[in-house]
């Protein structure tokens, strides 16, 4: 298998090396990322734009595919990370914290709507991913990586990016892609439960419209990959808890030679479980919602950010993350969910708020 990693210079460090001032430009321009199905993670301090920068961002719609060379590189762990945080004076004793000024969830209900009736007009639409934001004022100036010990309490991998006091972070349950020493490793994420139900392990495996919802995400990623791989396998489907919400999950192991991230992002980018499926047909409709009039073809949530370095190459789905605005003292959270024949719009509803309240707690602690 080609190794596809960048092979341009770039200075590493280990976070014992990492002088207070070096953190300090760390959180004025900064860019996280933690390797999925494993501990580490990666710290890119003053990232600029670069053809072949190790750290790269692709928008939804992948209208960009935006390469980032930082002046150096830190490679540790969660817990080297943490302690080193709490040994900082950089960040300081302030927590973020937010209030919710208003939400799209009106805007959200019309497109669920909508969507029902594209359900009965066009029988090859099996799929579609709703979306919603929320609103917030910002009640400090804090940064938000000053959550960072409740955000890695969620199950998935923390990332983010941010310079000039704005940018994003979140923790993704959805690995898009991650080399391994044999192939590619991937995930159908897709099928929603509330934890606070009594079994709702069980009560998700045997929900039919969950786990059609499921099974199109899995058909849409071998659909992609298969011209590409020698192999394809995929596991058995179990339930991963997220905070207060659940998912279906499947992982997808796939074998290809030649392949280079932005390949793969282009392939699989976005699955079914975040735009709809059949993917050419779903991007035509979602153009017509609401949610396109405020996200626009530029759209970065549910898009991938990630890293290609030495033997290293991954890509995250940017979901379950705020988006803020120190200069304007405002944030934002986006939420979606999928939209199939069988759903029920008030349940489709309540399913993107738990989502949205999974990264509100996280301001409230």
């Amino acid at each position: 298998m080609k190794n596809n990693s960048t092979s341009c210079h770039i200075q590493t460090k280990s976070i014992s090396d990492l002088t207070s001032e070096a953190f300090a430009e760390f959180l004025e321009n900064g860019f996280l990322i933690q390797r999925p199905f494993s501990q580490q993670i990666w710290l890119g301090i003053n990232a600029e734009k670069s053809k072949d920068g190790p750290l790269f961002i692709s928008t939804f719609y992948k209208t960009k595919f935006l390469r980032l060379k930082p002046q150096y590189l830190v490679q540790t762990t969660i817990e080297e990370f943490l302690e080193y945080c709490s040994q900082s004076q950089v960040l300081g004793d302030e927590r973020l914290s937010i209030n919710e000024v208003e939400n799209s969830d009106d805007i959200f209900s019309k497109d669920l709507a909508k969507i029902k009736t594209w359900f009965i007009d066009d029988q090859n639409l099996k799929k579609l991913v709703a979306v919603t934001t929320s609103r917030y004022k910002l009640k400090n100036k804090a940064h938000p990586l000053s959550q960072i010990k409740a955000m890695i309490n969620l199950p998935g991998s923390i990332y983010g990016q941010w310079k000039d006091g704005k940018g994003v972070i979140g923790v993704s349950p959805e690995p898009l892609f991650v080399k391994e020493k044999n192939g590619w490793r991937t995930r159908s994420l897709a099928g929603t439960i509330s934890t606070d139900e009594s079994q709702y392990k069980q009560k998700l495996l045997g929900d039919p419209k969950e786990k059609n919802e499921h099974d199109l995400v899995i058909s849409d990623i071998v659909h992609k990959m298969k011209p590409f791989a020698k192999t394809i396998k995929t596991g058995s489907t179990t339930v991963e808890a997220y905070g207060k919400i659940a998912h279906l999950q499947t992982e997808i192991f796939f074998e290809a030679e030649y392949l280079s991230s932005e390949k793969i992002v282009q392939l699989l980018s976005p699955t079914a479980a975040l735009g709809g499926y059949p993917q050419s047909l779903s991007q035509r409709y979602l153009q017509d919602l609401g949610y396109f009039n405020e996200a626009g073809e530029n759209r970065y949530f549910g898009g991938v950010m990630g890293l290609d370095f030495e033997d290293e190459s991954f890509g995250l789905v940017g979901i379950r993350n705020f988006y803020w605005d120190h200069h304007q003292q405002q944030g934002i959270i986006h939420s979606g969910c999928g939209v199939v024949r069988q759903s029920d719009p008030q349940l489709e509803l309540l399913e993107v708020k738990k989502k949205r309240n999974v990264i509100t707690r996280l301001f409230d602690q």
